[in-house]
């Protein structure tokens, strides 16, 4: 289930907020004609601002050259595909010889057009939020310019077109602008954001004359709530029947806060099953103190023993490598459809999701008996180094 945290509702820095009680109606979504392109306000069709390109890639690394070797002349040749921001780059280079003689060059790379317009975005958006998307026009053309700007949202998960603008503020997808020489300006459009979306990408384009530019990102729209798990364990044995009651889940209907996600149950004939799957967390410890050299070699121990005295669950780790390619071992919620979303990758949750994958993973190489007793040697070993005379263990060596 989901509840909703008032603590969630902060503001974006750098985003200007419209902090307004006023209820507003929402303009009609044939604003825009995604069959033709064009553009149609209060019945009229306006201009068809389709076709302009935008600029989609953003990356912050332009881009990353370590072995490059210079030719018979001593000069090197680097070919790159600069991002599309509308930037200065940084480009730092390092050369030296076998003897190691060694300089070091610094310049300035600046991206920039004629004419150019540049959204400022937040990294994300809350449900709820009610913002000014702004976007700056900047003129380097060398005359005056008059023109076209128009903004465009999608659903990022389906493509569909989707009106977020909120009348009552010059709330128009198309708007004009009039650019003096090297000058620029500000566009606004007024935005609210519903529940139920994952994700928005926006196109934000602008043309005038011969010059046109545009810029395209998706943005991912997170819930104004935290999730909250209710688990109950069941305990059934064979041939018999028994009933639970789920009170909080039956409780939880009365609030009009929270909202459900999902109801799972799950089920083993062999709780032991739990226990193996845990095995690769102890096994992965990152340090080599004496508690976790511990806990590695109680992994690797408890591991050897299961194998020994059940063969079976190896056929089984060996039946799940071979099935569908490797997909048996993905975990319940990744195989989920309702897990597609950008925004699920920034939440908890799926994050406990790639873990239990992870952990299913591992058990493959876990109990293989050549490795469990390469790591039940070395990390006995470790601990045998490390015990003081008076049988006590320090937390690191040194």
């Amino acid at each position: 289930m989901v509840v909703n945290e008032v603590l969630l509702q902060g503001k974006v820095a750098g985003l200007n907020t419209v902090e307004d009680t006023k209820v507003y109606e929402f303009a009609a979504i044939d604003h825009f004609d995604i069959k033709t392109g064009n553009y149609i306000v209060n019945g009229k069709k306006l201009k068809n601002l389709s076709k302009v390109s935008t600029r989609t890639n953003f990356n912050e690394t332009a881009f990353f050259f370590p072995q490059l070797r210079t030719d018979q002349n001593g000069e090197i040749t680097i070919e790159f595909k600069i991002p599309e921001s509308l930037t200065r780059f940084k480009m730092l280079g390092f050369a030296h010889t076998k003897d190691l003689r060694n300089t070091v060059v610094s310049k300035e790379l600046i991206t920039q057009k004629q004419f150019a317009i540049s959204a400022n975005t937040p990294r994300y958006f809350r449900e709820g939020d009610t913002i000014r998307l702004n976007a700056k026009l900047n003129n380097l053309s060398g005359k005056k310019l008059k023109g076209h700007a128009a903004l465009q949202v999608h659903d990022a998960l389906t493509g569909k077109p989707i009106n977020l603008l909120m009348l009552g503020r010059g709330a128009n997808e198309m708007q004009k602008f009039a650019l003096a020489d090297n000058g620029g300006v500000v566009l606004q459009w007024p935005l609210v954001i519903p529940a139920g979306l994952s994700a928005v990408t926006y196109k934000v384009v602008a043309e005038s004359g011969k010059y046109s530019d545009g810029e395209e990102m998706t943005i991912p729209v997170l819930p104004n709530s935290m999730l909250v798990t209710e688990t109950m364990a069941i305990n059934i044995r064979g041939n018999s029947t028994k009933t639970f009651n789920m009170d909080k889940l039956l409780q939880s209907r009365k609030s009009s806060s929270i909202r459900s996600q999902s109801y799972t149950l799950e089920f083993t004939s062999n709780p032991a099953w739990y226990a193996i799957q845990s095995l690769p967390y102890l096994m992965e410890y990152p340090f080599e103190c004496a508690e976790q050299t511990f806990s590695r070699f109680y992994a690797n121990s408890f591991a050897s023993q299961i194998i020994n005295s059940s063969p079976k669950i190896g056929e089984v780790f060996k039946q799940w490598k071979e099935l569908d390619g490797g997909n048996a071992l993905l975990s319940n919620l990744e195989k989920n459809q309702q897990l597609k979303s950008v925004l699920l990758e920034e939440t908890p949750w799926i994050a406990n999701a790639a873990n239990e994958s992870d952990r299913k993973k591992r058990l493959g190489v876990l109990f293989d008996l050549n490795r469990m007793s390469s790591e039940l040697k070395r990390n006995f070993d470790k601990l045998e180094q490390m015990q003081k005379p008076n049988g006590a263990f320090p937390w690191f060596t040194g």
